[in-house]
């Protein structure tokens, strides 16, 4: 997709991989996508769109690039490896991007030489339509770098933010905290419909049980691997144990036809035997008390992890916080981000919210110092509203 969306925008494109069968489906998919999204030029002009971009098994074929787009297994061992092969090979003075998720950037570059011309580029897929782009600084990378790959971006009619460092950066981290609760509910005896039920109705352009199957739990799995290797504390909750025994069972998501729906039949339906996976204090709440409260906490829990973002440095900005929640994860649209849906709920209200889900339910819903300081001093994130 990267290749595709690269040499569409005029770049030449060298699509790298060591295993051929993998490579010729990375090339079969460019082919696709040119007929899908190029139908409306002449064959010659797509032609020549499609010819910018070369498949190769070969490091030497990356001699000369002055952008590399690094988009291998999410193991750092590996990725410095890749780095330590590549980046010799470089023109002058070229940039060397990561599309990790979560992988700390100033990690990642410990690896290479040119620290300063090192910098995280998360895509989101598909990345022929998904329109954000996450530019993720680390602690060397300079400012030249940084305008570098802003251009870049504006070429490829990307919308970017720009981020600090640290492990999952900003719409890692809001991505998690959606899906996560969303697992964490149904594991407390919350009906699987409602949870879904309850995220459209707070304006979720996804629910989440839905987009979770579709990026795989296995993924997920590795994910709290990585970050249990990279914090040293392993994670204990009931959403994340639903997520073991779901993978467990062989239900690995949309790609394998079964995740927490079933999908070999049409309409596909959310499978019944997760009500059999739910074992420890199943939640007391029924109808609407229950859909509200799944709606509260789907919203609130990435609203303070908005918020953590801010008061950590991750995000710089609130309009980046908007934009990477809309854009990149499908945070409710109508509201305007999970900034402005504090301020609609009332920074107080949202605080009074967050302190009886952290009394209630477990430590991660307390509110952040900075929403408690603005409680306490009647203050907003957009006072001009």
């Amino acid at each position: 997709g990267l290749a595709f969306i690269c040499a569409k925008a005029g770049y030449t494109v060298v699509l790298k991989d060591i295993n051929a069968d993998a490579l010729d489906k990375g090339m079969a998919h460019c082919t696709a996508q040119g007929k899908k999204r190029l139908k409306y030029l002449s064959q010659d002009a797509r032609d020549e769109v499609m010819n910018r971009i070369t498949g190769s098994l070969e490091l030497g074929s990356l001699a000369g690039c002055d952008l590399i787009i690094e988009a291998v297994v999410e193991n750092i061992g590996v990725k410095h490896a890749v780095t330590r092969e590549v980046e010799g090979l470089l023109a002058p003075n070229a940039i060397f991007a990561s599309n990790t998720s979560a992988l700390p950037i100033t990690d990642l570059a410990e690896a290479a030489q040119a620290k300063d011309r090192f910098i995280g580029l998360h895509f989101f897929s598909p990345v022929e339509q998904m329109p954000l782009l996450e530019i993720i600084k680390g602690a060397n990378t300079s400012d030249e770098t940084l305008g570098r790959c802003l251009a870049f971006a504006k070429n490829i009619k990307k919308t970017s933010i720009v981020v600090n460092d640290g492990y999952a950066f900003y719409t890692t981290r809001m991505f998690s905290s959606y899906v996560m609760e969303a697992a964490q509910l149904v594991a407390e005896g919350f009906s699987p419909v409602l949870v879904e039920r309850a995220a459209r109705r707070a304006g979720m352009v996804i629910s989440p049980l839905k987009v979770f199957d579709e990026v795989t739990l296995s993924l997920a799995e590795h994910g709290f691997q990585m970050r249990e290797a990279y914090t040293g504390e392993a994670l204990k909750h009931d959403g994340v144990d639903l997520v073991r025994a779901l993978v467990k069972a062989g239900r690995l998501g949309k790609a394998a036809g079964a995740g927490f729906y079933d999908y070999e039949d049409k309409p596909r339906k959310l499978w019944a035997g997760l009500a059999d996976l739910v074992t420890n204090n199943p939640t007391q709440l029924t109808g609407q008390a229950q859909l509200d409260e799944a709606e509260n906490r789907l919203m609130a829990v990435q609203a303070v992890e908005a918020v953590r973002c801010l008061e950590e440095n991750i995000l710089t900005s609130k309009a980046d916080g908007e934009i990477g929640a809309i854009f990149g994860l499908g945070f409710a649209p109508n509201t305007g981000g999970p900034f402005a849906w504090i301020d609609r709920q009332g920074v107080p209200e949202t605080v009074a919210l967050l302190n009886r889900l952290s009394t209630d339910h477990d430590p991660r819903y307390a509110p952040p110092k900075l929403l408690e300081t603005m409680a306490e001093r009647g203050e907003r994130f957009y006072p001009w509203v």
